[in-house]
């Protein structure tokens, strides 16, 4: 019976060196893993005081938006760059009065002097709803177009599903 005690014995050591080792594994994965964590977030904070920046949006609305452009298979970028056409768009309305532009403006049922009351931000998703409600896939794309360049063509499932206020997405960002 020794010898078979002492079998067992022997069995549980190696079992037991097995699970340290694989513990060790484990926590040596978690800590990478962890670490890589760290470092995405660090960067996605870093990309999104970026853009604030860059466009003089909130980070808070940033937030809201990189979220809405997650959700709906459209890249931050592209958001980006159509807020920026976007901002130029009522600039040149506003200055020039550009004939294509007003009729843009006024087939969405859009206010220029409310729009530029209101944060880009809003200003992006008060024309994304109102894009969002014209009746075929071509006008929605000509006033995306109009009003963002190229990008608003990239834009057009964001505000195709639903077209979220800045407000709902917020909330849901902060879920």
């Amino acid at each position: 019976t020794d010898g078979a005690f002492s079998g067992v014995l022997k069995n549980m050591e190696a079992v037991g060196k097995k699970a340290a080792i694989a513990a060790g594994a484990a926590a040596a994965a978690f800590g990478t893993f962890a670490v890589k964590s760290v470092n995405y977030l660090a960067d996605v904070g870093q990309e999104v005081q970026l853009m604030a920046d860059r466009t003089g949006i909130g980070v808070e609305a940033i937030g809201a938006m990189r979220l809405a452009a997650d959700q709906t298979g459209v890249g931050i970028g592209e958001m980006e760059v159509g807020m920026k056409k976007l901002q130029m768009s009522i600039t040149d309305l506003a200055t020039k009065g550009t004939p294509e532009l007003a009729a843009t403006f006024t087939k969405l049922g859009l206010n220029l002097q409310t729009l530029k009351a209101q944060k880009p931000e809003e200003q992006f998703f008060a024309i994304g709803q109102a894009i969002s409600k014209l009746p075929t896939a071509a006008e929605r794309t000509s006033a995306a177009i109009d009003l963002m360049g190229k990008s608003g063509t990239s834009l057009i499932p964001l505000f195709k599903q639903g077209a979220m206020s800045l407000e709902e997405w917020k909330t849901k960002a902060e879920e």
